[in-house]
């Protein structure tokens, strides 16, 4: 699975790592917080569960659209766009009848980690490979080209 996620693109693990991470740290201060806990919660592991998958489905539509000329690529390109934006709408109006608006914001803020996944992904791939290295393994080489170090 590792392999397949790293042929899609090198730092999809990394992220994948990043946001399982922030689920747990940010559902862990949900419930210490404990304010509208379970409609917070819900919406927040929605919003990054949805990040999650959206990453896994943008880095595999790219990953085949490469193969078709310039239109096929546009319209393979598009419609995933499209099949993304549909299941957000449907995950917020879920969270809404389940959760209320709380839920709604909660799972949109939880999206923008995916942003935060992203600028701190170099720090996270080195920090990776120096665990690696102290565990007697060698750091793959394509991960480091991709990430600049």
């Amino acid at each position: 699975m590792m392999e397949r996620l790293r042929s899609l693109n090198p730092v999809l693990p990394d992220m994948l790592l990043l946001q399982t991470l922030f689920l747990a740290v940010g559902e862990i201060l949900i419930f210490v917080i404990g304010i509208n806990v379970t409609s917070i919660a819900a919406g927040y592991a929605g919003g990054i569960i949805y990040s999650m998958i959206s990453m896994y489905h943008m880095a595999s539509v790219i990953d085949k659209a490469v193969y078709y000329e310039h239109k096929g690529a546009v319209a393979r390109t598009l419609g995933g766009f499209f099949i993304r934006v549909l299941v957000l709408f449907i995950m917020e109006i879920v969270l809404y009848y389940a959760g209320g608006v709380m839920a709604m914001f909660a799972s949109i803020a939880a999206m923008f980690t995916t942003k935060v996944s992203a600028y701190i992904q170099p720090v996270t791939n080195k920090f990776l490979h120096k665990i690696k290295r102290k565990g007697g393994k060698q750091g793959d080489q394509s991960n480091d080209e991709c990430s600049g170090t």
